[in-house]
């Protein structure tokens, strides 16, 4: 039996910058909308999705939207973070995140939504086959950057570009493609 699916969400400026100062440097409705669709959407009822961050991408949520509702949140961190139960499962790798959400039958699809190092971490993964990108026409002067995408990662949909709270986006999917195609 193979194992389930890994994908990534991802925002970036026109550097590939995702981050700035701790914290997401863009409030964009649009956007967020999109993640919120595709991290809760699920194919069935009683199921639900999981959302793998590291801990600065936790600390940067909002309270009032920590944990993520509707969704399984992990939180991956080497040590130092002390997490109640009913906020968000504690795993001290990608790995370990991974089988948490694994080990839980209702959990349909695993997205991993920052930072920079889970990211990384999320790419080498074999498992990891899509990555949902919102790319942002503008610099938004980051200090944190999403990796370069591998060669076998290649766009498979990506809509015209639109206005959102005055800045030019757009969401592309890019699929990890087999060997030989």
């Amino acid at each position: 039996m193979s194992q389930p699916g890994l994908e990534i969400v991802v925002a970036v400026d026109c550097n590939g910058g995702i981050g700035r100062e701790g914290r997401l440097p863009w409030h964009l409705p649009a956007d967020l909308a999109q993640f919120r669709r595709l991290t809760t959407a699920c194919s069935l009822p009683g199921r639900r999705n999981a959302v793998l961050m590291g801990r600065k991408t936790w600390l940067s949520l909002p309270a009032a939207f920590r944990p993520l509702p509707r969704r399984l949140n992990v939180v991956v961190s080497a040590g130092g973070l002390e997490l109640r139960a009913e906020e968000a499962l504690l795993a001290r790798s990608l790995s370990q995140a991974l089988a948490q959400a694994d080990a839980l039958p209702e959990i349909e699809r695993r997205f991993v939504i920052g930072g920079a190092r889970l990211y990384a971490a999320a790419l080498a993964e074999a498992r990891c086959g899509v990555v949902h990108l919102t790319r942002i026409d503008a610099d938004f002067a980051c200090d944190v950057f999403f990796p370069p995408l591998p060669p076998a990662f290649q766009v498979t949909c990506c809509t015209p570009w639109q206005e959102d709270a005055g800045y030019a986006l757009r969401f592309e999917t890019h699929r990890r493609m087999s060997d030989g195609v």
